[in-house]
């Protein structure tokens, strides 16, 4: 079976100088062609290996034992996508060929003509010659002859030629031509730079002023001020002296004060970011204090808080007011106030007149007041008569504690979604249980003064022996409180227990007055 290669096969010659010299033969040549399969007519595109011979004599067709192998190698190569691939011949370890093993003068000095097969190498070891060989020839060179002129863009000028040599444009080489420190002090002749100040270039004379001094040495030009500033006056909120030695600070803390109908500090803030914010490590993060509109203020009109205050052990942010205004006051699209702390309290603000110790406004979705701490209060409201807590939406009060400890709102619902439990057990023996705990009217303590005269409720400790899942430790004094709602199931699986309780006395009374009912006919029928 014949393979025919179906593109014309070119070549390059690459010639080796000392060859060269010798009898102008070539001692590699560049191949090309394509390999496609002789059955489906597709481009052969894997790994192939072919055979490559050097013959003297013969034809280009048909009879393959005419002439005489001077030449042979065998080589691997790599068809791109469409079976095209290229071969440098006489770069590969030679084969064994009648003649020499490797391409010399010998292989082409002679009148007869010169060929080279290619052979596709076959699993059994046989190659299949592509037909036809392609002959070898002479190939002539020629130089271009140079251009009379050359276009250039504007960084250039000239044309290239002897009247009109290339040449560097005015302004044509700038930053982006220059890396960065390839003009150095040895490429610049003395003078050349051209000196500029502030827009003045050329003769810039800089002239000497109070307690200016101005020397000139050699390359060098040194200013300085001999006499320096012994001391600068200021108050209680700023620190040092202004010299090199007391250099001037803030003081700390800063306490501003005055008499101004607004604030005194006042944050503003249209971006994302914080109209207030403060940081301590033990004290308070932002503390503002005032007899009339706000202790603390501030405003964003972003997507940041109002007032942002952290602090390690302190407050995060403390507000107070003796007037009508609140203590801390901060509005926002987001947060309108927030505090983190560590181990303090998170927002706290106070109020000794008629406003509120802490209000956040939300301008958006989100949230009034949001506060933060890892072990401390997240929120601390401290009222005169006031209420402690108090939240509003659309006008209408929605939340609210009053300084009696009372809550008062819509309704209140605990998570108690399946998802999030896990051990679930069913109550068991509640009616017994139930008969150790006492349901009691009382009044509190002076730990705990209510307006109220008397009180309806349990006792924590006789739950806990009972229920401990339902008390929890509370305040810093170790009091124990009931969770009301976890006791309603215990009551709910009581009710269902007396249910079953209840039906079985029923039906066991149906019995009973059906048993009686006969006694009663039997005894008629026998009189």
């Amino acid at each position: 079976m014949r393979i025919r290669n179906l593109i014309p096969i070119a070549f390059v010659a690459a010639f080796h100088a000392s060859v060269w010299a010798q009898s102008g033969a070539p001692n590699l040549i560049q191949y090309h062609g394509r390999l496609i399969g002789p059955m489906t007519g597709l481009s052969i595109t894997t790994p192939s290996q072919i055979r490559i011979q050097i013959i003297q004599g013969g034809t280009a067709d048909e009879n393959l034992t005419t002439g005489r192998v001077v030449f042979t190698e065998q080589a691997e190569v790599i068809p791109d996508d469409m079976g095209h691939f290229d071969y440098l011949i006489g770069s590969h370890t030679p084969g064994v060929g009648s003649g020499q093993a490797r391409l010399d003068a010998e292989d082409f000095n002679t009148t007869r003509p010169v060929f080279v097969e290619i052979g596709l190498m076959q699993p059994d070891g046989s190659a299949q010659v592509m037909l036809p060989r392609q002959r070898l020839g002479s190939v002539p060179f020629a130089m271009q002859a140079a251009a009379t002129a050359l276009s250039t863009d504007e960084t250039l000028l000239g044309e290239g030629t002897t009247e009109l040599p290339l040449g560097i444009a005015d302004a044509a080489v700038t930053t982006p031509h220059l890396a960065n420190s390839a003009v150095t002090g040895a490429k610049i002749a003395p003078g050349q730079v051209v000196r500029s100040l502030n827009g003045l270039s050329d003769n810039v004379t800089l002239q000497a002023g109070s307690n200016i001094n101005i020397t000139p040495s050699g390359n060098m030009l040194t200013i300085a001020a001999p006499n320096a500033l012994a001391s600068v006056s200021h108050d209680a909120t700023l620190t040092g002296n202004g010299t090199s030695g007391m250099p001037l600070g803030v003081a700390v803390p800063l306490n501003l004060s005055g008499s101004i109908i607004f604030a005194i500090i006042e944050g503003n803030n249209t971006s994302s970011g914080v109209g207030v914010r403060g940081d301590s490590s033990s004290g308070t993060g932002v503390f503002g204090s005032s007899g009339g509109i706000s202790g603390v203020w501030g405003t964003n009109v972003g997507n940041g808080p109002g007032v942002l205050g952290h602090a390690s052990n302190g407050p995060g942010v403390e507000g107070s007011t003796f007037g009508s205004g609140p203590g801390v006051m901060g509005s926002s699209v987001t947060f309108g106030v927030e505090g983190r702390s560590s181990s303090g309290v998170g927002v706290l603000g106070f109020s000794n007149g008629n406003g509120g110790g802490v209000e956040g406004i939300s301008l958006g979705s989100g949230t009034g007041v949001t506060a933060r701490s890892v072990s401390g209060v997240c929120v601390l409201g401290i009222s005169g008569s006031g209420d402690l807590f108090l939240g509003t939406s659309g006008g209408l009060d929605r939340f609210r504690v009053d300084n009696d400890g009372d809550v008062f709102a819509k309704s209140y619902t605990p998570p108690s979604d399946i998802r999030l439990k896990t051990n679930i057990q069913p109550l068991t023996d509640v009616l017994e249980k139930l008969q150790h705990l006492r349901g009691i009217s009382f009044e509190w303590t002076e730990q705990k003064a209510t307006l109220e005269p008397r009180e309806i409720g349990v006792i924590a400790q006789e739950v806990e022996s009972i229920f401990p899942e339902l008390v929890k430790p509370w305040g810093d004094q170790g009091y124990k409180g009931v969770s009301y709602d976890g006791l309603t199931a215990v009551l709910l699986e009581a009710v269902k227990t007396l249910k079953v309780e209840n039906e079985a006395l029923r039906r066991r009374v149906d019995r009973l007055e059906q048993s009686s009912q006969r006694r009663t006919e039997s005894s008629s029928g026998g009189m």
